[in-house]
């Protein structure tokens, strides 16, 4: 497998962003194509902290075959920020144009899944509800799921939840994920696996545990929701990921080292 680290000067940002990119040396597939995993990062990290704090790359190399696609969100909320840069904006249209463009990656909605923890289970989520085409599974580990919640933490300063929300609807709309839960037009053709998962001393449990009717009472049986030993840190999603890989509805190769 290859590890691409990019930098390059995005159009929607005005500045230079990276991306690091994980991509399989051979392919099972017919199309030559890779199946694609997005993976978001949290409120703390940048497009390298998966790679720096998981496993992600022996559990691809070994057994998936999969291309792992890393973006850098800054602390964002994958989102077009009031005063600051339009984040939301640049992955899912700019980047995401750029990347199936450039490499081999399968633009098949059953081919494509996306997961994130914390800040980066909230884009994850918003972005498989608001675009169902997209994806066919999203994994959310303690994810944030109540942004006016999240605000009475102070986990970001006033200023800087201004900053990323002025002006913006939290009680309803795009960037509210009950309402996109509500939202979601579940047809043949648009099912989503989801899976949400939390730690028992996760400080976002009881947020996570509420929701957890929410998506089962819309998605069923397409329904996963996982609890396990932890807290909200890298000790609890470096085993939740290994879990997320194995859910994910992607054939197995058995790659040698």
């Amino acid at each position: 497998m290859s590890i691409n680290k990019i930098s390059y000067y995005s159009d929607t940002l005005k500045k230079i962003t990276n991306v690091t990119i994980i991509i399989p040396e051979t392919s099972n597939t017919v199309s030559d194509t890779f199946p694609v995993l997005w993976l978001l990062h949290g409120l703390g990290g940048d497009n390298s902290v998966w790679l720096r704090r998981t496993s992600i790359e022996e559990y691809d190399a070994d057994k998936y075959q999969i291309a792992v696609i890393m973006p850098d969100a800054q602390r964002s909320f994958y989102t077009d920020m009031s005063f600051g840069g339009d984040y939301w904006t640049y992955i899912t249209q700019e980047l995401y144009t750029k990347i199936y463009s450039t490499f081999p990656l399968s633009p098949l909605r059953e081919n494509n899944f996306i997961c994130g923890a914390s800040m980066g289970g909230y884009g994850a989520l918003k972005w498989a509800l608001t675009y169902p085409e997209k994806f066919s599974a999203v994994a959310a580990l303690s994810p944030v799921l109540d942004l006016r919640d999240f605000e009475t933490r102070e986990l970001l300063s006033k200023k800087e939840f201004a900053g990323i929300f002025h002006g913006k609807d939290l009680e309803k709309g795009p960037l509210v994920i009950s309402w996109l839960i509500k939202q979601y037009n579940l047809t043949s053709s648009s099912k989503l696996s989801v899976l949400t998962a939390s730690g028992t001393k996760d400080f976002l449990l009881n947020q996570n545990q509420a929701f957890s009717s929410i998506f089962q009472n819309k998605f069923k049986r397409n329904y996963t929701w996982m609890k396990t030993e932890g807290a909200h840190d890298w000790n609890l999603w470096r085993p939740q990921l290994k879990k997320v890989m194995e859910w994910l509805p992607v054939k197995e190769t058995n790659v040698e080292n």
